[in-house]
């Protein structure tokens, strides 16, 4: 086999379990997004700094929208960080929601969200 073949059939790979993951997001959007909102929504910012690090093995996180430190991550989840997820309560249910019930070829292809910031 091929290199190009074996990229094909990787990238393929990746593309199904993106999709997977998008159904599974969906499936808990449905059956259990009300109580991640209750919860979410009484956590204080300190508590919700501490769950988006728990997260991440090593506990970082992006910062702000436009940090570096995680050298071009914040190309594609500048959405998911620290300021926003701290500053205000519907900033992550509303982003949470858009990708759980949102068109995923949608998603990726137009980079439309109401949350999107900047992309490569």
């Amino acid at each position: 086999m091929d290199a190009r073949r074996r990229s094909l059939l990787a990238d393929i790979g990746h593309a199904n379990t993106v999709i997977k993951q998008h159904r599974d997001l969906a499936h808990k959007g449905q059956n259990v997004g009300s109580r991640v909102e209750d919860i979410w929504r009484n956590l204080t910012p300190t508590q919700r700094e501490i769950v988006m690090r728990e997260t991440k093995s090593d506990g970082v996180v992006l910062e702000h929208s436009r940090d570096p430190s995680m050298c071009n991550l914040f190309h594609f989840i500048s959405e998911y960080s620290l300021e926003d997820m701290t500053c205000g309560l519907d900033h992550f249910l509303d982003m949470l929601k858009f990708r759980a019930t949102a068109d995923l070829l949608g998603q990726v292809a137009t980079c439309d969200g109401p949350h999107t910031e900047y992309m490569m």
